[in-house]
């Protein structure tokens, strides 16, 4: 759809003028009606092309936030397959896409914040795809809560067309934290939990 309204602005544009350059008979016809009685229609034409633009640009929020809900359904069954089955590739490589294909969508759409949450589980996704890291009780957890997040956020743009006022940082820092193989910071312990368990 992004293609269709790139599409129509270059065609409104093209369509402006002869592409012939000459002082041809279409050309003089446009001057003539551009002087004329109908200059107050041609003016208000940027405006009705702009109202156009609007409601394709509405339509494919609405296909972002259907898609994404699907996705989200499937992503919920997918993390109760992965708690039995927590090496399974599959199965990791489909949330996977879930959270990249919302992160890139939104990013095109302007939704800075849950471009950021979902940009953070990517992160810690592509990891546990690959078999950097393992996935831990509190590594699922953190998917969880991601989920959530990203549910309460597309209901939010559902009706009210933003992602509301919320602040994602301490989810965003436990999803980045989770990356980490290593130690446990005990600032972390008591809020976000240890994702590597007990030394």
């Amino acid at each position: 759809m992004e293609r269709i309204v790139l599409e129509g602005r270059v065609h409104g544009e093209s369509g402006r003028g002869c592409v012939c350059g000459r002082n041809c008979v279409s050309t003089k016809e446009k001057k003539r009606k551009s002087s004329g009685p109908g200059t107050e229609k041609a003016a208000a034409r940027p405006e009705a092309e702009q109202v156009k633009e609007e409601g394709m640009s509405d339509e494919i929020v609405r296909e972002f936030l259907l898609e994404s809900s699907e996705n989200l359904d499937r992503l919920d069954r997918e993390l109760v397959i992965l708690e039995k089955d927590p090496g399974n590739r599959e199965t990791l490589s489909s949330i996977f896409r879930t959270i990249h294909t919302i992160k890139g969508t939104c990013g095109f759409l302007a939704f800075g914040k849950l471009e950021s949450v979902a940009h953070a589980g990517e992160s810690l996704l592509s990891l546990l795809r690959d078999g950097a890291i393992g996935l831990t009780p509190e590594r699922t957890t953190a998917l969880l809560s991601l989920g959530d997040a990203v549910r309460q956020m597309l209901g939010s743009i559902e009706t009210r067309g933003n992602e509301g006022e919320r602040n994602d940082a301490e989810l965003v820092e436990t999803l980045n934290y989770g990356k980490d193989d290593g130690g446990c910071h005990a600032e972390h312990e008591h809020a976000v939990g240890c994702f590597n368990g007990p030394h």
